[in-house]
């Protein structure tokens, strides 16, 4: 313990000064990138040899030697300029430089020096033979050692069928050599199974799992597949899947007493959703029936209560007649609107609890297997014991 402290102790020691001095001399760099821009030419080169200095990681050598490669562009200085853009492209063979930042004869002198400065690449693949393609051109087949401009390309290796085994983007970076070892991807061979059961309310299980397809793509090898319904008893078959070809297996459930005994109860009712949604039936049409009503009693009331009239006791009863049904229309309505969203509600809820009830008597299902081995002779018939 006292040797991992101690080495704990000393990858901080080490480490704080790496980071500080990679942040140090991002700093150098922006420093340097400014005083180019207000034209102190330099102060930016000295920034940036400091810059070079502090650097820990090729992108910000990079960085450094691209901007002193523009300093001495923007001075005249062609040589020194060509050879720091050498050694940045050196360092990260995809860098760019911000055309609107510099002169165009800077950007031109830039692009000359990307377009001859080149890299290796290396292109190694075990079997099967492939061709190697870059950047859409036909090389040969593997292996290939090849001589690229710097920068990106796109590399491929294609059968002779024309199947790609491997694509990707590679950098090239200017004077070093980059190593492919091209592994492509093994599939892993898969076939297909049907499964065809002789009810099609029976749940299916797959290596254990529940399914709802009929048709999977399964790997190679065998699979146990399970069937069962509600009073039925279980069927089990076992199947070997082979690459690229379909196998079929067949699951045929025979009623069992015991088996239905032991079903889920609910036997896919939702009682409660049935009764919400018929509590919501009632609300409303009583409601509707209250608010036919009160329209009737309203054209009683105008027909014969004017406005001299309106102190009449009859007018008065006919008017507290046509508030109560109202009021009562009201609230019987909103009730069976209510009922009715709870109703919606308990449709889903009720279904998702009979799918989580009927896995449950699945899975009970599935532990309860029943072997039925014969043990003896009583009384010249079979005696066979069930667990």
């Amino acid at each position: 313990m006292k040797g991992l402290a101690t080495l704990l102790v000393l990858a901080i020691a080490i480490g704080a000064p790496v980071a500080a001095r990679a942040d140090a001399a991002d700093d150098l760099i922006n420093q340097a990138i400014t005083e180019y821009g207000l034209g102190r030419f330099e102060a930016s080169k000295a920034l940036l040899k400091k810059a070079l200095a502090a650097s820990s990681r090729a992108a910000q050598k990079a960085r450094a030697e691209l901007y002193l490669g523009v300093n001495a562009a923007a001075q005249n200085n062609r040589k020194a300029a060509i050879a720091h853009f050498e050694r940045a492209l050196g360092h990260d063979a995809a860098l760019e430089v911000n055309a609107s930042a510099v002169k165009p004869r800077v950007m031109a002198l830039f692009r000359r020096v990307r377009a001859r400065v080149t890299g290796r690449l290396s292109v190694s693949l075990a079997q099967p033979p492939a061709v190697v393609v870059v950047d859409g051109r036909e090389i040969g087949p593997a292996p290939q050692i090849l001589r690229l401009k710097a920068g990106k390309h796109s590399l491929t290796l294609r059968l002779a069928s024309g199947k790609v085994l491997y694509a990707r983007t590679i950098n090239v970076a200017a004077a070093r050599t980059l190593r492919v070892e091209a592994r492509p991807v093994e599939r892993t061979p898969r076939g297909t199974l049907e499964i065809a059961v002789s009810r099609s309310d029976a749940h299916v299980l797959v290596d254990g799992k529940p399914v709802d397809s009929r048709k999977l793509e399964l790997t190679v090898g065998e699979h146990h597949v399970t069937a069962w319904a509600p009073g039925f008893e279980q069927a089990t078959r076992t199947v070997r899947v082979s690459a690229g070809s379909t196998a079929r297996v067949e699951l045929a459930l025979s009623r069992d007493a015991s088996a239905s005994s032991k079903a889920p109860a609910s036997g896919g009712r939702r009682i409660f959703t049935w009764v919400a949604a018929g509590a919501a039936v009632i609300a409303l049409g009583v409601g509707t029936g209250f608010a036919i009503a009160s329209n009737g009693d309203y054209a009683a009331y105008q027909d014969n209560c004017s406005e001299s009239r309106a102190g009449d006791v009859r007018c008065v009863d006919l008017m507290r007649r046509i508030d109560n049904r109202d009021l009562a229309a009201n609230v019987l309505i909103g009730v069976g609107a209510g009922l009715a969203a709870a109703g919606v509600a308990l449709w889903f809820i009720e279904g998702a609890m009979l799918r989580k009830e009927r896995r449950r008597g699945l899975s009970n299902s599935t532990a309860r297997t029943r072997f039925t081995p014969l043990v003896g002779q009583v009384n010249g018939g079979s005696l066979r014991v069930s667990f």
